[in-house]
């Protein structure tokens, strides 16, 4: 075969599967703004009972996925659906945020980044 044609079938092939890949991603309406690894608590006072994951701010939600394989405490909050945001300290150590949603529902959640994340939240809010 000449140069040419192999160039010409290689665009092709190219041209047609193209959008077929673009359309099989999934679009992602809201970009993510932060993305931090963070502890979730069912009790403060049991810090070896938590749930390690990734807490990944978005621009209408937040979510925790937990690293377990069965999905254990992840949760998904709309900022909407949020009370109050606020800094507490985890026995001596200040790094604990508390989530209150609108059932009255608490997220006892462990960072580094605390204050940071607590200042994204509440300019969603």
């Amino acid at each position: 075969m000449k140069k040419s044609t192999i160039h010409k079938l290689l665009l092709m092939c190219i041209f047609f599967t193209l959008p077929k890949f673009l359309s099989a991603q999934s679009p992602d309406n809201s970009p993510e703004i932060l993305t931090q690894r963070v502890s979730r608590f069912s009790s403060p006072f049991e810090p070896w009972n938590a749930f390690r994951g990734e807490l990944k701010l978005k621009d209408s939600e937040m979510t925790f996925t937990p690293k377990n394989a069965k999905n254990r405490g992840s949760f998904l909050l709309e900022y909407k659906d949020l009370i109050s945001v606020k800094r507490r300290c985890l026995l001596i150590f200040p790094n604990y945020i508390v989530i209150t949603d609108k059932n009255f529902a608490k997220y006892k959640i462990g960072t580094y980044r605390r204050k940071k994340i607590v200042e994204t939240i509440n300019s969603k809010i």
